[in-house]
């Protein structure tokens, strides 16, 4: 390896960093555009400080109400066991619907077994037997 040549480092690096400054910018453009943002960001930063208050006239409710649904929904009672015991078994209850409608076939068929309506209300009469 040949030694380190100091003038032709020297050489190297300045062309290096012209190679670089030539597509760069000039720095009056670059001022510029860095103005320009600094302040597109205070116009937002205003606006921003005018929506800030809206977000606690609105937010804070909201959150309010959410917060207490949860503790709501959270600490509410627990369903009672015994309720859920009281209901009827699947089988007795079918016994009962067919009890009931038997019932009913009964009573249809001394309805439907009178030659008029009124005949009905005859055998009940005569089997209280007004005096």
């Amino acid at each position: 390896m040949p030694p380190d040549n100091e003038p032709d480092l020297k050489r190297a690096f300045a062309e290096l960093h012209r190679r670089e400054r030539d597509p760069a910018p000039p720095f009056a453009a670059m001022r510029e555009r860095a103005m320009n943002r600094t302040a597109g960001r205070q116009s937002s930063a205003a606006t921003n400080r005018t929506i800030t208050p809206l977000l606690w006239i609105w937010g804070a409710p909201a959150a309010l109400c959410m917060a207490m649904a949860i503790l709501w929904w959270h600490n509410r009672p627990p369903v009672p066991d015994s309720a859920i015991a009281q209901q009827p078994d699947s089988s007795q209850r079918v016994e009962q619907l067919l009890t009931q409608i038997e019932q009913q076939f009964k009573f249809d068929e001394a309805i439907s077994s009178s030659t008029y309506p009124t005949d009905a209300l005859l055998t009940q009469a005569d089997a209280t037997e007004i005096p």
